[in-house]
């Protein structure tokens, strides 16, 4: 179980497409930040795996932010330190606390969506499987299972 683990976290960290020597923006850093979130999520779902149906490897899950399990920041610690994380990220570069949420969808309970509201701290939408009208404006960066499904990185196309 721990070679899965550690192969997943592997995999993900050696995906990452930015250049060493630019400095990254506050977005891009959140969405880095969110990715590790996500992997401690994934890395958590594998040493306890709930029930559920599982998608084809480059799917993503429909997660409903509206009707979703918002998880504290309590509960995440006792779920991911002292295993996945040293400190676990809690407050993105502007101030407010990283939305952790557990898909309530029985068929994909496995699934967590993990976001941040940009810099204006207003989130755009509750759902970001449809393109918006206003997409372009949207400041929020938000992962669902690693997988960038909002933010300055998935406008470019990265």
């Amino acid at each position: 179980m721990r070679v899965k683990v550690a192969v997943l976290l592997a995999i993900i960290l050696c995906s990452t497409s930015a250049d060493a020597r630019e400095q990254p923006t506050e977005s891009q850093k959140v969405s880095r930040e969110l990715r590790s979130i996500c992997t401690g999520l994934i890395a958590w779902n594998i040493d306890h795996p709930p029930e559920g149906e599982y998608l084809e490897e480059g799917g993503v899950p429909g997660v409903d932010f509206s009707l979703s399990e918002h998880l504290s920041s309590k509960a995440a610690r006792a779920m991911l330190v002292p295993n996945y994380f040293d400190k676990l990220p809690e407050l993105d570069p502007w101030g407010r606390p990283y939305q952790l949420l557990k898909n309530v969808d029985p068929k994909q309970s496995w699934s967590w969506a993990v976001r941040s509201a940009g810099p204006d701290g207003k989130f755009c939408s509750t759902s970001y499987l449809v393109p918006q009208p206003d997409w372009d404006r949207c400041d929020d960066i938000a992962r669902v299972d690693g997988v960038l499904v909002c933010g300055p990185e998935a406008l470019e196309g990265q």
